[in-house]
């Protein structure tokens, strides 16, 4: 785990597996970050769950009992409740979708073999802050509403059907009060929840074009409203106003080669951080 802070613009914090410290972090593979109502940094990895106390610097482990006898718990992404500081939704890949309870330090639903959750695999998640989780389950776009305990299957993406490969959906974030915005292998789509219309805001269809510049990994807002996608061919700038977008092809050159798979991206004011390999 690499802990980077922007304002003073230097690395405070190397974090890696050391099998002889207790207080260690369960993985170098990290899958996402979020920091509680308390400061605490909860960070999933590929083998479990790890606390960071921002005071001591060290990590506490949060064993789930239901993941124990998983070949391998791999945690794919955690939502803080938005009515509910307490609760943290996990999702997983093969072990479905965890609702913890962080005071009480346990699960208080499993949900598996949901025929909704494809493999019990969810990719991504986000609360809406109304009452429901909506989820990315392979190419499956899931509302789960809490209230009733319901899982809802909603359209399939329209990107899907000009490529020979299924679309893995890898980020949803939302637009407004009641529409999505979903970024995927496919492409970028945005949905309006009332009404259920998909719209495609960006796909790479000309001739010849290399279908890995549609492979969308994250998306995020600028301060102006524009849409800046991470993309396996470099970064996609979309206008939300026009709709229209264009895709900016990296040539940074390193001794590793020329670099422009574009994994993730913050916005840092004026400026876009890019992670990439």
């Amino acid at each position: 785990m690499l802990l980077l802070i922007l304002l003073p613009k230097k690395i405070t914090g190397l974090y890696n597996v050391d099998k002889t410290d207790p207080h260690s972090i369960l993985s170098n593979t990290v899958t996402g970050v979020f920091a509680d109502a308390e400061k605490h940094l909860w960070v999933s990895t590929t083998k479990g769950i790890s606390l960071l106390n921002p005071n001591t610097q060290n990590f506490k482990s949060r064993i789930i009992p239901q993941l124990e006898n998983a070949s391998d718990p791999y945690l794919t992404c955690m939502v803080q409740d938005k009515k509910d500081n307490n609760i943290i939704w996990i999702g997983t890949s093969r072990e479905g979708l965890l609702k913890y309870d962080r005071l009480q330090k346990k699960v208080l639903q499993h949900f598996k073999n949901v025929p909704l959750l494809k493999s019990d695999n969810v990719n991504v998640m986000v609360d809406d802050g109304k009452g429901s989780l909506w989820l990315g389950s392979r190419n499956s776009l899931l509302q789960y509403v809490k209230r009733s305990g319901t899982f809802i299957k909603h359209a399939a993406l329209p990107v899907e059907k000009y490529f020979k490969y299924r679309t893995a959906i890898s980020k949803i974030i939302f637009s407004g009060a009641d529409t999505l915005i979903i970024a995927s292998s496919t492409g970028i789509c945005s949905y309006a929840v009332r009404s259920r219309q998909y719209e495609i805001l960006y796909i790479n269809l000309e001739n010849n074009a290399d279908y890995n510049s549609s492979v969308i990994r994250s998306i995020k807002f600028d301060e102006l409203g524009i849409l800046w996608g991470a993309s396996y061919k470099g970064l996609v700038r979309t206008d939300m106003h026009t709709k229209k977008s264009i895709l900016y092809t990296l040539v940074t050159k390193t001794p590793l080669g020329v670099l422009n798979n574009v994994n993730d991206l913050i916005i840092d004011g004026k400026n876009i951080v890019l992670a990439t390999y």
